[in-house]
């Protein structure tokens, strides 16, 4: 916390232990088959996946400014930054920083970190005068220095409070810790230095009493002997403690240590800044536009305002100022909580309230004796000059009341607006200035397409006047929300345009006037044209048995037209509808009025052959239209009525080939049909006779639409075969792929997404028969061809849903094989094109729900290698997302499923944090059981698809697998128990109905090895029968093995807790073929050095895991933990425990409860004199 009355933090050195793999720089996209979470079925794997920023060199390199530092090198960086603050504070120009990098500093490495940490300080410095330098201008400077300053402008910041992370090798403050843990008046152990400010520091620590996880904060040893700062440190303490209000952080007690050293303990908060969230928020819209102010995410920021808004009034009517209000001082908890923290600037005025009023003067008395040192003198300024009031910047001490903590407030709204401050100036003493005659800068300067609402809302909370301000937080609050509901803003009642209200109005009734504004128009207006054309073209037809050639020709052409006009405005109107809550009535009417459109089209027989073929395409589109509507009799009815037409054209001289494939383009929607009432027999029917009768016609024409069709057809038919007889199916979809390169338009989109589609659906069958290379192959030609019209039709969101469904279905592949870097990479892809979609059509669920599915799968794969931090920022994305569908959406089997899924994830990662994962998994185990009986009643209904219920099948049995770990971990054995038997009968079912899939023998084997465990933890000798059983299960596998099958294999050969199972040479010949089959994979090089060195190969141990790290791994729990082993048996007694300790203190901040890296660092622990 920052803890003086400086303008800026000095003292925010951050050194954490390790890289945060969060830093993307790739775009956001969405994938046009249903979006599945992939179970996680490996819980082995510790590879840290990429982090990327635009310079690193390789995959899942550490950034040498989050390395594990030693003391000394701590000090000096510490030294040379209370030097360069120094320096700020008194210099009239900001100092050189080429200056604080001369002499001795050690190694590059501690260079390169002292640069990232000056550059960060210089950066904080420059932005509170807003005269910031962006990263090429400090690059100018520090060429040889580009990495480093990159990574400070770059790292992601996963923090609690709004402090930094201060933690290396051997934690700081460790001498402070093991002494006050021996403290006799201590109720709170300390066990981790966590954060520190200019005054004192925060230290995660355990309530010895009520035993649970606290924030401890006290005076740094610099400044303990100064009376000065313990009434400040005092005041801070009581003034928070006396607020008690959900949106401020609650003080447990206040103390002294033996040593009369004050404490005070309080609730430990895992988040964000809410200065970090805007900053995010604005980098991802650096040019918004005016519907980026009406996104749910911007919304979501002044719901947060607004929370804070409700706390500071609670605050004002108990007779508190805060004084120093402004985004990093407001926190931002990961489970919804928004807290106002730093209270140390905090200014007792006249109490309002009627209840709960402050301590008196006496009570604070008690603690900080008689002279109270805290009151600030009249003309003391105090407070950051960018969000200060104008009373506050002329030191006006007395004129303080509660419009001085709105306009801070009124501040910090500019800046989620306009992602800048209010105020300019070269320096402080100029931004101070300002303020004073209120020369701040008008929203619409800064960003012109923000809402003139909330332009006035700013205007009138800085006033320079507090007269012409809100007279409270909650005034100030409640204009905030009119704007969110699209209501009468107070402040701009004066200002809004007839343009602004209508547009207000218009959202405000969202599910209504999306009908008027786009429904009702169009049937208005373009349903108009349509029998407009309708009504000519059969004029055109009768004056055309009369006239000339030319007129039969306008009058085909007339009818095309009229069948498209209402193709355009059903697709622009109807389509859009379906995804807006209250809208399905006024959907089901656009399509009834479209059908009847298309009856009128359709209900007189022609003479011409041409007006014929027409009518059997309306027909057709009729058919379609049913379907939308769920109608698949009265769907089959149209289809088949339109095959009469077509079939009665058979054998005309012109129009032969024509007439035949559109019957064939019927059969394949016949099929299409067929397979949506659950008769496969006849799908694969209708299918294969539209295969036949196109292998006919093909030859006789250059026309496309054959080739289209028979290309449609073999597709459809793989696809109904994926599940059923894989390699037919790949056949039927290598001969649509051969159909669709005879088209001679490349940028024809039917035949690019067909193109598209089908690579993607090879890819998934070639990776559940475990053909890697094939399903990377099929996925990598599939996006390669995609790209370019990508590029070049940017403006057709399928090309770009189709993209990033093929980096998803790249991800799955490489997750499988323990390629994690990539894993991560093309699941990022997906992310950044699925945020693209969502952004251009925020109405579209389906691509909502699409991200939050890539987000859920990326947390996985953070998860299991190890990221536990990061992997549940990333779920928390996905479930605020899912969970708002599920509000809005209701009971969507689709939305769900992929709630299921994230609750699943969610539940093991904060499983393996040490943190109570609530119900998340049993969220989880219900709704798939809920979903899985729905589709079983379905499928016996002809409803529903086999598939869908064995993947959910598959899906219920993984999620009561991670049931039965997170049971066992909390002690509910037999619970645990009773969940591992159902998960493992689950899956044999699922492998009587399947076969034995590798996917799912692997899963087999994983919780078998999981109940093994249990059962070992028990004394229960079954332990035994499962361990083999999970070996013999992984050996079986045989060709189609994986790297990662491999890669569990070797560790639980290695590890075993069952003696009896360990076989160090067995484990050996694993790892030599998870690293063939994987060489750049620095995870199993290091599952080999730590087979090494249980056998006692200490250096060559250490060589695998230099290579390992030459190849972009990264320094983590396990990979200490073996260097600890190794560095032991050469008798480097010091350097192996320090290796443990980085280790243990990554473990600790990552996944302390994870009871495999647990086990493997017992086993370092007895492996060599290593202490706690």
């Amino acid at each position: 916390m920052k803890d003086s009355e400086e303008f800026i933090p000095i003292d925010h050195l951050e050194a954490t232990v390790d890289s945060d793999p969060m830093v993307s720089n790739d775009p956001d996209r969405t994938t046009g088959r249903e979006a599945h979470v992939t179970p996680n079925r490996s819980k082995a794997g510790t590879q840290c996946s990429d982090g990327s920023p635009r310079h690193r060199e390789s995959v899942g390199q550490t950034p040498i400014s989050q390395q594990p530092l030693g003391r000394s090198a701590r000090q000096t960086i510490e030294k040379t930054c209370r030097a360069f603050v120094d320096a700020w504070k008194d210099a009239q120009q900001p100092p050189d920083l080429k200056e604080f990098l001369t002499g001795d500093h050690g190694s590059d490495d501690i260079r390169d970190l002292l640069v990232g940490e000056l550059v960060k300080l210089d950066l904080e410095f420059r932005e509170a005068l807003d005269a910031s330098l962006d990263e090429e201008a400090y690059v100018s400077q520090l060429p040889e220095y580009r990495e480093a300053i990159h990574q400070a402008f770059h790292r992601s910041d996963a923090g609690i409070e709004e402090t930094k992370f201060i933690d290396g090798g051997k934690p700081a403050g460790a001498d402070l810790i093991h002494r006050r843990a021996s403290d006799p008046n201590a109720r709170y152990r300390p066990t981790k230095l966590h954060a520190r400010g200019g005054l004192g520091a925060v230290y995660r620590a355990r309530d010895q009493e009520l035993n649970r996880i606290v924030a401890l904060k006290e005076i740094l040893p610099e400044h303990s002997d100064k009376p000065q700062f313990q009434e400040k440190f005092l005041f801070e303490a009581e003034i928070t403690g006396a607020l008690e209000h959900p949106g401020i952080v609650p003080v447990y007690g206040l103390g002294r240590y033996s040593d009369k050293q004050p404490y005070y303990a309080m609730r430990f908060i895992r988040g964000q800044s809410f200065g970090d969230r805007i900053r995010a928020f604005h980098e991802h819209n650096r040019s918004p536009n005016a519907s980026t102010y009406y996104d749910r995410e911007f919304r979501a920021l002044l719901r947060r305002l607004s929370d804070a808004c409700n706390a500071m009034h609670f605050a004002h009517e108990h007779g508190v100022l805060h004084r120093d209000l402004k985004p990093d001082n407001v926190m931002l908890g990961d489970y919804g909580e928004t807290l106002v923290v730093d209270w140390g600037l905090a200014k007792q005025i006249e109490s309002r309230g009627e209840d709960a009023p402050l301590p008196n003067e006496e009570t604070l008395l008690g603690m900080r004796g008689r002279d109270d040192s805290s009151k600030t003198r009249q003309g003391a300024i105090v407070g950051t000059p960018m969000y200060m009031s104008p009373e506050q910047a002329m030191g006006r001490v007395e004129d303080l009341d509660g419009r001085t903590d709105i306009y801070s407030l009124g501040a910090i709204l500019f800046y989620i607006v306009t992602g800048e401050r209010p105020v300019h100036g070269k320096t402080s003493v100029d931004v101070i200035q300002n303020v004073r005659v209120g020369k701040i800068r008008h929203v619409h300067d800064v960003a012109p397409s923000a809402p003139g609402a909330l332009a006035s809302i700013c205007r009138k909370a800085m006033s320079l006047d507090a007269n012409d301000r809100y007279a409270t937080a909650i005034e100030f609050s409640d204009d905030i929300e009119r704007w969110v509901n699209d209501e009468l803003v107070i402040a701009h009642a004066d200002h809004e345009s007839v343009l602004e209200r209508s547009g207000r109005l218009i959202r405000r009734y969202r599910s209504w006037t999306i009908a008027g504004a786009v429904s009702m128009i169009a049937i208005a207006l373009v349903a108009v044209s349509a029998a407009f054309l309708v009504n000519r073209a059969r004029e055109q037809e009768r004056v055309a048995k009369l006239q000339a050639d030319q007129h039969k020709r306008d009058a085909v052409e007339r009818y095309r037209q009229s069948r498209e006009a209402i193709d355009t405005w059903l697709v622009q109107s109807s389509d859009a509808l379906e995804f807006f809550p209250g809208t399905q009535a006024v959907r089901e009417q656009l399509l009834q009025r479209a059908v009847r459109d298309y009856e009128r089209l359709s209900e007189e027989r022609s003479d011409d052959p041409n007006l014929e073929l027409e009518r059997g395409r309306a027909l057709v589109r009729i058919g379609d239209l049913m379907q939308m509507q769920n109608d698949e009799q009265s769907a089959a009815a149209y289809f088949d009525k339109a095959m009469d037409v077509f079939r009665s054209g058979f054998g005309d001289p012109n129009l032969d080939v024509p007439y035949r494939s559109e019957a064939a383009n019927v059969l394949v929607r016949q099929g299409v049909s067929s397979v949506n009432l659950r008769r496969v027999d006849d799908a694969e029917r209708d299918f294969q006779n539209a295969i036949e009768s196109l292998k006919q016609i093909a030859a006789k024409t250059k026309d496309p639409l054959p080739t289209k069709v028979h290309a449609s057809a073999h597709h459809n038919l793989g696809k109904l075969l994926a599940s059923i007889d894989p390699q037919r199916a790949i056949d039927h979809l290598a001969a649509a792929l051969e159909r669709y390169r005879e088209c001679d338009d490349p940028y024809d989109s039917t035949v690019g997404l067909g193109v598209a589609h089908t690579h993607d659906l090879l890819g998934q069958i070639y990776r559940d028969l475990g053909s890697y290379e094939d399903a990377l192959r099929s996925l990598t030609t599939g996006k390669t061809l995609l790209e370019p019209l990508v590029r070049d039709q940017p403006d057709h969101p399928e090309f770009l849903n189709a993209l990033a469904s093929l980096d998803v279905s790249s991800a799955e592949v490489f997750r499988d094989q323990g390629l994690d870097g990539q894993s991560t990479i093309a699941l990022r892809l997906a992310i950044d094109h699925y945020r693209e979609l969502r952004a251009a059509l925020p109405g579209v669920p389906r691509y909502a729900e699409n991200l939050a599915v890539a987000l859920t799968n990326l947390s996985l794969v953070l998860h299991e290698t190890g990221w536990n931090v990061q992997a549940d920022e990333v779920a928390g994305e996905a479930d605020q997302i899912l969970s708002e569908l599920v509000r809005t959406y209701g009971e969507s089997p689709r939305i769900l499923e992929a709630y299921a899924s994230c609750q699943d994830a969610r539940g093991q990662i904060l499983t393996d944090l040490s943190e109570d994962p609530g119900d998340a998994a049993n969220v989880a185990v219900n709704l798939f059981l809920k979903l899985t009986d729905q589709a079983r009643r379905e499928l016996a209904e002809g409803t529903s698809a086999e598939e869908r219920v064995t993947r959910l099948f598959d899906r219920l049995a993984i999620a009561q697998s991670h049931l039965a770990q997170q049971a066992h971990r909390q002690g509910d054995f037999t619970g645990a128990k009773l969940q591992f038997e159902e998960s493992l009968q689950r899956l044999a079912s699922l492998m009587e109905i399947q076969g034995e899939i590798p996917r799912l023998v692997s899963a087999m084997a994983e919780v078998h090895q999981r109940y093994a465990i249990l059962l070992n933890e028990l004394g229960d000798e079954d332990d035994l029968t499962h361990f083999r059983t999970a070996k013999n299960l992984w050996e079986g596998i045989g060709e189609a093995r994986t790297a990662e099958h491999c890669a569990q294999l070797t560790w639980m050969l290695a590890t075993c807790p069952d003696e009896e199972m360990v076989d160090l040479d067995a484990a050996a010949k694993f790892a030599d073929q998870a690293i063939s089959l994987s060489p750049s994979n620095p995870r199993f090089l290091t599952n080999k050095a730590l087979v090494v060195s249980f056998q006692g190969k200490a250096r060559s141990a250490l060589d695998l895991l230099d290579e390992a790290e030459a190849l972009g791994g990264n320094k983590i729990d396990r990979d200490l933990f073996v260097r600890s082993i190794a560095l032991e048996q050469l008798g480097k007694h010091d350097d192996a425990q320090e290796a443990f300790e980085q280790g243990d203190a990554w473990r600790e901040q990552q996944r302390p409860f994870n009871p495999d890296l647990t086990r493997l660092k017992n086993v370092t622990k007895s492996r060599q004199r290593v202490s706690d």
